[in-house]
């Protein structure tokens, strides 16, 4: 019998310290999970009698897995699994395993929603670039296209969040220079706040029939269903190694796709099985470049060079491609070895 992972991704985002875990039966026998590495994960030695199974979900946050949590379970727990956001994880040691959390919760939610994804010939924008949060490297991106010669014909958003407002990004290896920043500070009024956004996508889409997706599986705005090329602005491209569902939704969207990441991100795709239209887009140049502001200036060339080609021509001829994309995403088939693993090892501990 098969774990029920979405047991896992809904409720241990709720209940996510030990001291107040996910509980789970899978076979008759107890499971309890958590996801909160880093604090308030101290619990009675002989609590863990409680249970066959733990499970540390370290698979959607950027926690250190490998810290004091792990070594506390692995002190005091018989039988534990760990659940990594990087894809280099997988099976590093024999109790840790890579869990795509955002991209089996974005396949979750489109399957709930039941919707069909069509793919239009003709489209509107030659590139879209979706932004949540401003943070340093979509600052950057966004002054460096905002030049280019199509910015008009580009779908572009950028909101609004206090919390990033004066300072970009914690980490001052990856902040903007102070010239850019007051750049961005001149700017960034145009764009909406997320407090304005939010409630006019919830109400386009209480007033779809489609009315069960969620706000962060949204793949039927314009910009991934009439937009021949995604640009894809990751929440890092540090050393953390962290695919969110920003690069599924082109995945699953059937889109072309250049993405500012973190290092390899494009080979950890491949990795996956995910086609990355290697033949058409030159990512090799820009995906191994280690520094990010150097990396982004190479993404921006390789899209420069899409950009000058037939766009419309290109949608044609790798439609089925695109298509097997889709179908495999939804199918599950990016997930299925590390899910398989995931679960024979649950089913050996248990």
């Amino acid at each position: 019998m098969s774990f029920n992972f979405d047991n896992l991704i809904e409720d241990s985002m709720t209940h996510d310290t030990l001291a107040n875990p996910s509980l789970f039966k899978h076979e008759q026998q107890k499971i309890c999970c958590f996801c909160n590495l880093n604090n308030g994960f101290k619990i009675e030695v002989d609590k863990f009698a409680d249970y066959s199974l733990v499970i540390v979900n370290g698979s959607w946050e950027r926690n250190n897995i490998f810290g004091e949590c792990y070594q506390y379970v692995q002190a005091h727990s018989k039988n534990f699994i760990v659940l990594s956001y990087r894809v280099k994880d997988h099976l590093v040691l024999p109790n840790v395993f890579y869990f795509p959390y955002y991209g089996y919760r974005l396949r979750v939610s489109l399957k709930e929603a039941n919707r069909p994804i069509t793919d239009i010939n003709k489209k509107s924008y030659a590139l879209s670039c979706l932004n949540g949060n401003p943070r340093s490297h979509r600052i950057y991106n966004y002054l460096l296209l905002r030049h280019h010669k199509n910015f008009n014909n580009f779908y572009f958003t950028m909101h609004q969040d206090s919390q990033y407002d004066l300072v970009p990004d914690d980490d001052p290896i990856l902040a903007v220079s102070p010239e850019h920043l007051q750049e961005w500070q001149g700017l960034k009024s145009q764009f909406s706040d997320w407090n304005d956004h939010n409630p006019l996508l919830r109400k386009r889409m209480l007033h779809d029939q489609y009315n069960t997706v969620r706000l962060d599986a949204d793949i039927y705005n314009p910009a991934y269903t009439d937009s021949y090329i995604n640009l894809v602005t990751e929440t890092v491209v540090d050393y953390h190694v962290f695919i969110t569902e920003k690069t599924w939704k082109a995945v699953a969207a059937g889109q072309l796709f250049l993405i500012i990441g973190y290092q390899g991100i494009i080979s950890d795709l491949k990795k996956l099985g995910i086609d990355t239209f290697d033949d058409i887009i030159d990512h090799d140049y820009y995906d191994h470049e280690p520094d990010w502001k150097i990396r982004l200036h190479k993404v921006h060339e390789v899209l420069n060079t899409l950009l000058e080609q037939d766009l419309e021509k290109i949608n044609q001829l790798t439609l089925q491609r695109r298509k097997l994309n889709q179908e495999k995403f939804i199918n599950g088939d990016f997930f299925q070895p590390y899910l398989s693993d995931i679960n024979s090892c649950i089913n050996l501990l248990n």
